[in-house]
């Protein structure tokens, strides 16, 4: 279940990155301050895309919110 605005907010609030992939478009976007998601990084193929995620979610106070 994705995570409400509300959640993202207290996550954010408390310290934590919250990223998004999208699979179509191949890019991992961060949900900033605001509640709103912006350009992390953009992927050459669904493999780098999975890669680069794997490894930022690995990473101490980041979450993946789907």
């Amino acid at each position: 279940m994705p995570l409400t605005q509300k959640d993202r907010k207290k996550l954010l609030n408390a310290g934590f990155q919250i990223l998004r992939r999208e699979e179509n478009r191949l890019l991992i976007k961060i949900c900033n301050n605001n509640n709103n998601w912006e350009v992390l990084k953009k992927c050459s193929s669904k493999k780098e895309l999975n890669e680069v995620m794997n490894q930022l979610i690995e990473m101490h106070m980041c979450i993946e919110d789907r």
